[in-house]
């Protein structure tokens, strides 16, 4: 097995891991039976794997070595165990908030280790990728492999939490624009932006 083919089973297997946890996270959450402890350990897991997404990330932008391995392990476990004490922190607590903070937190949390996973599948593939992230960061989202496992979440989203009228349907239209972009297919760049012209359009009819 060459390491060109090892790594593309480590790339897929990696987003197919990432979006059968992210579904089943999605999944219990939407059953409303999730205990406190239960929602904190699902927000140390995703957070640890962005965390790992990040160190690994690093250590494939920079030449491989003792002190590079070192550093990478480093990267990895400070905001690991940093994460474990400030969510044991705030579980300690006994606050109520009106807001349903998993509304804002899990989106954010999902869309961040989708964002490190791209970037993390990309340079395993061997893409020539800024070591910065924020400067790859156009470069990772216009890819498909980060659209498409959004695209398989956002369905298992609105399947999970029974998301009905017109919300439903507008987020399938933006589902449908993400995955018709033509940053994805340069080679129907025009025949894209008609396409998703006429989503948009659509999409304002339904809104009206």
């Amino acid at each position: 097995m060459n390491l060109v083919f090892a790594g593309e089973i480590a790339a897929y297997s990696t987003i197919a891991l990432m979006v059968c946890i992210i579904i089943y996270v999605e999944y219990y959450f939407s059953t409303g039976k999730a205990s406190k402890i239960v929602r904190y350990l699902f927000y140390f897991v995703l957070l640890m794997m962005a965390s790992m997404f990040i160190g690994l990330s690093w250590y494939l932008s920079e030449p491989h070595g003792f002190l590079n391995s070192i550093i990478a392990i480093n990267i990895i476990m400070v905001p690991m165990i940093s994460f474990l004490v400030v969510l044991f922190y705030f579980y300690s607590m006994d606050w109520k908030t009106r807001a349903n903070v998993n509304r804002l937190l899990l989106p954010v949390l999902f869309v961040l280790n989708e964002i490190l996973m791209t970037f993390f599948v990309l340079k395993l593939l061997g893409f020539r990728l800024n070591a910065n992230i924020l400067i790859a960061l156009p470069q990772t989202v216009n890819s498909l492999y980060f659209v498409l496992p959004m695209e398989v979440e956002m369905v298992a989203s609105i399947l999970f939490f029974k998301i009905k009228g017109t919300i439903r349907y507008l987020l399938g239209a933006l589902a449908a624009m993400d995955i018709l972009s033509p940053a994805l297919f340069s080679t129907f760049h025009v025949e894209l932006l008609v396409a998703n012209a006429l989503i948009m359009v659509a999409g304002s009819a339904i809104k009206i």
